[in-house]
């Protein structure tokens, strides 16, 4: 509704949609209702509707307190809720706004708050450091901001701004939190000297400016307008909250906050065709922005609050005077776009060549060739999304960036992001090619080969096997398609061939056809069905044995008659189960009796269940039998009674 609202021209003749302000009104409920409170500020029972209405006099969030609740704390719990086509970012309130926690936190999200504050001469105002000076109104500071505790906790403050604005958190529960004032709490510490160095450069813009008194004055009475308009909409019971539930009592809030809104987009859409039809008679050329300015839409002489009303849902409403597309009106930073455009794109080309040129050239520094140099480059140009926070939080006008200025970074980072993919697909298809192919390996050749045993694979487990092997002097041809592997084995003197165990003429080249064990312990459980594959067709006669990654694995290498598999964490595995009832005191024998009757069960089961490998139904029954029977085998063998367990 808000949306539509938006889309209606007549209220930017009463505000930009910019800056909202916060208030809070009185709600009576019935003294009997154990729920009720008294509130000593507005005097009687009640709860507190609390309400930050738009300077185009829509309310765009509400929230229901109770008369014993902080009101400031909820001030700034809109950020994580309102997601109209209205965003403020200048926030006016009464005094309950003025808490230096919550000037600190509204300036990290990027608001700028601007309360009207009743007795601001109590206020302290702070210098940056204990050494500054000031001529004049030297006199008006009372103490110095503690930088140094602000430097320390600004990743957690910026912590609680990211879970903020990602809608994890509301304002209001870390602002309730911060307000215990405990020593131990030093995120309060350090929002409350961010917020005092706010609030004082606040209050001496407020004590220069009358024009920034007047219109924080006005921005206030549109809030006291709101809640009377409010008011008079919750005619029934003279505005007395009858529910005794809290949860009733919150929602006869937010049901007001929405009729009244639709009462006033009500008048708001009668109001534009009025004037329309106004400029139509002729009499357009008193219609200017400084009458409209002055008009409101909390009329309310042409609603009849108990009139009789009949809805006709037959009947096709009159179109909307909508002045506005329906998506999002544009943003201040597209605006910024449209204004400088020449140097947005001119801070984007220069964030991505930037970051490009400094990551192509530690490229080759680590030994990157020129193309992945390239890739890795073109994969990290953009900036990163934590800049919105930073830019959010250093807009501030006696800051270190104007509003203006951290709104082109932010695009500029914004566009960043979306041009790093395009350029990054752009250089594959063109870049990438041209910086030349890579060049195709080019195997070892292997001379006459008399060796009894081949290994393909030849990494952990592969090298484990060739050790042993040399020791009892038995020849074996080792074969590793991994160069860097190849290098490393090297160096401490390993013969080993760099070739590609499935291509049958270096199979053949290494002794295939006179050989009598084929040790296969790839890693590659793809690669290693391959090699196996294409041995069974043109070396039948070979005895494999192999490297089992897993069951499945297991499976398919004994679906292809290979008897000699070895599952590599297996016998691992018990090993180490072995070690554990023996580290609790038990006897070895018998540690070491249930460890071989679940793997004598392991193994059967894995025997059993090739036929139906692949049917998971029958898998899952054929584990909950082995089960059973382990826990009857490991039952049987419990110690009789009376005797002292482990």
């Amino acid at each position: 509704m808000i949306d539509a609202y938006a889309r209606v021209g007549l209220h930017r003749h009463w505000g930009s949609g910019d800056t909202a302000s916060a208030d809070g009104m009185k709600w009576d409920v019935h003294p009997g209702s154990l729920k009720s409170s008294y509130h000593i500020r507005y005097g009687g029972y009640g709860g507190i509707g609390y309400y930050l209405v738009s300077d185009t006099y829509i309310a765009l969030f509400s929230r229901f307190l109770a008369c014993g609740a902080y009101e400031g704390h909820a001030i700034l719990d809109f950020v994580a809720e309102n997601r109209s086509l209205l965003q403020p970012s200048t926030v006016h309130s009464d005094t309950h706004g003025q808490s230096a926690p919550i000037f600190g936190l509204a300036h990290l999200l990027g608001i700028e708050l601007m309360p009207r504050i009743r007795s601001w001469q109590d206020l302290h105002l702070f210098r940056p450091d204990a050494d500054a000076r000031y001529k004049h109104i030297d006199g008006l500071f009372t103490g110095a901001i503690d930088r140094p505790q602000i430097k320390a906790h600004v990743p957690d403050m910026l912590r609680v701004v990211l879970s903020v604005r990602a809608g994890r958190l509301l304002p209001s529960a870390i602002l309730r939190r911060l307000a215990t004032y405990s020593r131990k709490n030093r995120l309060y510490f350090a929002f409350r000297e961010l917020g005092w160095a706010i609030r004082t450069d606040f209050l001496l813009r407020y004590l220069r400016s009358i024009e920034l008194r007047r219109a924080i004055g006005a921005a206030t009475n549109k809030s006291e307008l709101f809640n009377r308009y409010a008011q008079w909409v919750a005619f029934g019971s003279s505005g007395l909250a009858t529910a005794a539930t809290r949860d009733e009592q919150r929602k006869m809030v937010k049901y007001n906050h929405l009729v009244a809104n639709l009462l006033i987009f009500h008048t708001v859409v009668g109001m534009t065709r009025a004037l329309d039809s106004f400029a139509a008679d002729g009499h357009g050329a008193a219609i200017t922005p400084e009458a409209l300015a002055g008009t409101s839409p909390y009329l309310n002489e042409h609603l009849n609050r108990f009139g009789s009303y009949e809805l006709d849902l037959s009947k096709p409403p009159a179109p909307l005077p909508f002045e506005l597309p329906p998506q999002r009106q544009p943003a201040r930073q597209a605006a910024m776009l449209a204004i400088a455009p020449g140097m947005i794109l001119l801070g984007v080309l220069a964030l991505l060549l930037g970051k490009a040129a400094v990551a192509f050239g530690l490229g080759p520094a680590v030994g990157q060739a020129p193309r992945d140099a390239l890739r890795f480059a073109l994969a990290l140009p953009q900036g990163s999304e934590f800049s919105f926070v930073l830019f959010a939080a250093a807009a501030f006008p006696a800051g270190v960036l104007s509003r203006a200025q951290s709104e082109i970074a932010t695009l500029v980072i914004a566009l960043s992001m979306a041009a790093t993919p395009i350029l990054f697909a752009l250089s594959e298809r063109f870049a990438v090619p041209r910086l030349g192919r890579v060049a195709p390996p080019v195997y070892d050749e292997i001379g006459q080969a008399d060796a009894l045993v081949i290994i393909c694979g030849f990494g952990r487990m592969g090298q484990i096997v060739g050790r042993v092997l040399r020791m009892q002097g038995i020849r074996f041809t080792a074969l590793e398609q991994d160069a860097d592997q190849i290098e490393i084995i090297r160096r401490f003197g390993s013969k080993v061939y760099y070739g590609n165990p499935s291509r049958p003429d270096l199979l053949r080249a290494a002794g295939a056809e006179t050989a009598r064990l084929l040790v296969v312990t790839l890693a590659d459980l793809e690669e290693s069905m391959r090699v196996i594959d294409i041995v069974r067709r043109n070396f039948p006669k070979l005895c494999i044995l192999a490297r089992a990654r897993n069951r499945n694995h297991a499976h398919l290498l004994m679906r292809r008659g290979v008897g000699g598999l070895v599952r590599e964490t297996f016998h691992s595995s018990l090993v180490l189960t072995e070690q554990v009832p023996v580290g609790l005191g038990l006897e070895p024998a018998d540690a070491h009796h249930a460890v071989e009757q679940f793997q004598q069960a392991d193994e059967r089961a894995l025997r059993d269940s090739v036929a139906f490998y692949d049917d998971e139904k029958r898998l899952i029954q054929s584990a909950k039998q082995v089960s059973k029977e382990l826990a009857g085998l490991f039952q049987a063998d419990q110690p009789q009674a009376g005797s002292k367990p482990v």
